[in-house]
């Protein structure tokens, strides 16, 4: 998974997390968490683990 912070300076990493800390929880969670968890869903789908969660974790 990527993390998308890690090539952007950190005074524009800042700037995200103040216009991050200031949407509401929907949208928050839409632009940060939605899109990793879709692609580890995609994948937990394809996979078909024993243990799903520790697949997912």
């Amino acid at each position: 998974m990527c993390n998308c912070c890690i090539d952007k300076p950190a005074d524009a990493a800042k700037a995200d997390d103040k216009g991050l800390a200031s949407l509401p929880i929907r949208a928050y969670l839409d632009q940060t968490v939605v899109p990793i968890l879709l692609q580890s869903l995609a994948e937990l789908a394809k996979e078909r683990p024993a243990d799903p969660i520790e697949f997912v974790a």
